[in-house]
């Protein structure tokens, strides 16, 4: 069978830091690559400055990019380190003001090494951030990075308009279920196939991999409904997954009898989001600011229907097919597509595992994802006051139900489908590309403009 897919399942499902995958995740891995290349070069600097362009201009510190910068430089990592160590990098620099980068000592004073331009003006992406290094007032090391979406970073010379940088034909849902159709294999074995022909892991290594994502999913999920409180930011914002579970619980209120499947699914894609905004450990599903969705409503089929960690597994490679095939075809970055590429693909991912763990047909897979999304179409991304709050924390929860709601829908009817998944996917890219600029990730338009 030859090789139709080109990213791995971890290449989309990935550990990351919230707030936002583009905005803080890409950011921290820029500053540690920028840190291993002045370690590895063995250059010797006394300055460094931070240059944040485009999206993360308008949004840095609302976003927590400039904590997540210097959470790179002093060394961090986004998997393994502690992460209260990553929330307090920035006043763990203020309070020693130096950067040690191997026998560097870079003083700094205050945060004025970091600077904003909150303007698009030549620039290849809209998340763009420029780092340079100085020894006595000489450039030693100048290096500017892009965030294409999903905590992916590339250097910005290297970038080629993010759709399709990878040679061959573009990811084809179609021509996916074609092959399956004419070898006579199931989509979840094309995809372990794919995923082993690309990787050279075995079966049993894929799914060990996988049951790590599941289970750091799972931790998400726990650690959000043992909080309370008010996010930090400045909307005073009360996180509400605790009380939503305890009252849903609780089976008193009329409105218990709404669809309490939904209503569980919407709860636990709140404490994930939560989770989230609050700067901690999720899994990009495709990205951070859409991370709830798709652990919420798979979390709730195993706890109502008695699944099983494997089955979790399986679905998560059916979604991350979902979500390569747009990463490919498209794009999963707000501030290029807005929210119709995060929480449209979030959904179009949380439907097709849905129908696929509800029995569903290869077809019926590529429909429910294809009916998700269409519904997204045009979605805008506009954080109020640039945090991944409102309106991003309920647009998971809200985006779990309509996963479920849509998988039964396509359960329901017969395998005719008018739209292709490819199709909706292309609209959605040339949807974005004809949005207003306000509307994709800077806070100046929708329903950050009407707030300010």
């Amino acid at each position: 069978m030859s090789q139709i897919i080109k990213r791995s399942i971890f290449d989309l499902l990935k550990v990351g830091i919230g707030p936002s995958s583009s905005h803080t995740l890409a950011p921290m891995k820029m500053g540690q690559t920028f840190r291993e290349s002045l370690l590895k070069q063995s250059i010797v600097c006394d300055q460094i400055k931070l240059v944040l362009k485009g999206s993360f201009g308008f949004t840095g510190e609302s976003h927590m990019t400039p904590n997540a910068l210097i959470a790179g430089l002093v060394g961090l990592d986004p998997v393994s380190s502690p992460i209260l160590d990553i929330k307090n990098a920035t006043q763990d620099l203020l309070t020693c003001k130096t950067i040690e980068i191997g026998s560097n000592k870079i003083e700094v004073n205050g945060l004025d090494f970091i600077t904003y331009q909150r303007n698009f003006k030549n620039l290849k992406h809209p998340n763009t951030c420029q780092l340079i290094a100085y020894n006595q007032g000489q450039i030693v090391l100048d290096s500017s990075y892009v965030s294409p979406g999903g905590g992916v970073v590339c250097l910005e010379s290297d970038y080629e308009g993010g759709r399709n940088t990878i040679s061959g034909d573009k990811a084809s849902m179609t021509k996916i279920l074609q092959t399956c159709k004419d070898s006579d294999t199931s989509l979840l074995e094309f995809i372990y196939s794919q995923e082993m022909a690309l990787t050279g892991k075995t079966r049993v290594e894929i799914i060990r991999s996988l049951e790590k994502i599941w289970k750091v999913m799972e931790a998400a999920i726990h650690a959000g409904l043992k909080v309370q409180g008010v996010l930090a930011g400045g909307l005073n914002l009360e996180r509400r997954a605790k009380k939503s579970l305890k009252r849903l619980e609780s089976n008193t209120d009329k409105w218990r009898k709404l669809a309490p499947g939904m209503g569980l699914a919407g709860i636990y894609a709140l404490a994930v989001s939560e989770e989230n905004a609050s700067g901690g450990r999720i899994i990009t599903a495709p990205t951070c600011g859409a991370s709830g969705l798709v652990p919420g409503v798979l979390y709730m089929l195993k706890e109502s229907f008695n699944l099983t960690n494997r089955d979790m597994c399986d679905a998560l490679a059916i979604s991350s097919l979902i979500g390569n095939i747009v990463v490919d075809r498209a794009s999963i970055s707000g501030a290029e597509v807005g929210c119709q590429g995060e929480v449209g693909v979030a959904c179009s991912m949380g439907a097709a595992a849905c129908t696929f763990l509800s029995g569903g047909s290869d077809r019926q897979v590529e429909m429910a994802a294809e009916s998700a999304l269409e519904h997204y179409l045009g979605l805008t991304c506009d954080p109020i006051k640039g945090l991944v709050q409102v309106p991003c924390i309920e647009r998971n929860a809200v985006g779990s139900g309509t996963a479920i709601n849509t998988s039964y829908l396509i359960m329901s009817s017969n395998e005719e489908h008018l739209i292709s998944f490819d199709s909706c996917v292309d609209t959605m890219m040339r949807t974005g590309q004809d949005m207003s600029y306000k509307y994709k990730e800077t806070s100046e338009g929708g329903l950050a403009e009407t707030y300010c």
